[in-house]
């Protein structure tokens, strides 16, 4: 968040704190950043070792999390190295400044950081109540490079609500295929399992289609048009 109030406010208010299982708590170690374009806390993330090779109050490093508060395109400017998971969770794009983090400029960078067989998912606005919107957000991730596999479910206060799947390599290849049809889930879930994940691919006839051809840019920032024009269905 660009806002070190509203982090703070996340970690802190009992209320906030309760819905996000006090995420700021858990962390076993905790050193602040040293000087760079990422202030804030460092944080290691360990959770307890779940193999027999290792004894049960041993904890596993499994992440590093670090809590920035910064502009998102300024980041990847500057950042260094690959990531191999990539989560573009911004709020939708009702201005211009918003706008231009779903623009192709800004989808470059990503997929400039994203490893060569990583996977990115992308928070792209409703396919029902904005559909322009987000096929509009497809076909911009398309032009950056990025292979997309498009998904949606209901939220309950959202509704219907869609992502995109992001890759450096091609999901319609017997590969992508078979990785779709064999998945599991090797951590706890509490709503997700692989054959919902798999309806989640499935789209309404002519949900997916659009007679319009534009991407978003920064010069032509046509999101914020098809957006703003549909936003009336989102209030």
């Amino acid at each position: 968040d660009l806002d070190p109030a509203m982090t703070s406010l996340a970690a802190t208010h009992p209320l906030l704190s309760r819905l996000n299982n006090h995420a700021f708590d858990s962390a076993r170690v905790t050193t602040l950043t040293g000087p760079g374009i990422s202030p804030g806390e460092f944080r290691q993330i360990y959770q307890a070792a779940s193999d027999r090779k290792r004894k049960p109050d041993d904890p596993r490093h499994v992440a590093e999390v670090r809590v920035m508060n910064l502009d998102a395109d300024k980041f990847l400017e500057q950042v260094k190295g690959f990531w191999d998971v990539i989560i573009v969770d911004m709020p939708d794009p009702s201005t211009p400044e918003l706008s231009k983090l779903y623009s192709k400029e800004f989808y470059l960078k990503v997929y400039h950081r994203l490893s060569k067989n990583g996977i990115a998912s992308v928070q792209a606005t409703s396919p029902y109540l904005a559909k322009e919107s987000y096929l509009c957000i497809g076909r911009t991730l398309i032009s950056a490079g990025f292979f997309i596999l498009p998904y949606h479910e209901n939220v309950p206060s959202f509704g219907d609500w869609g992502w995109f799947l992001c890759t450096r390599k091609d999901w319609d290849n017997s590969l992508g295929k078979q990785r779709i049809s064999e998945l599991e889930f090797t951590v706890p879930t509490r709503f997700l399992t692989p054959e919902v994940f798999r309806s989640e691919l499935v789209f309404g006839k002519g949900m997916t289609q659009s007679r319009h051809t534009e991407i978003n840019t920064l010069l032509f920032p046509v999101l914020l048009s098809y957006y703003n024009h549909e936003s009336w269905l989102l209030e």
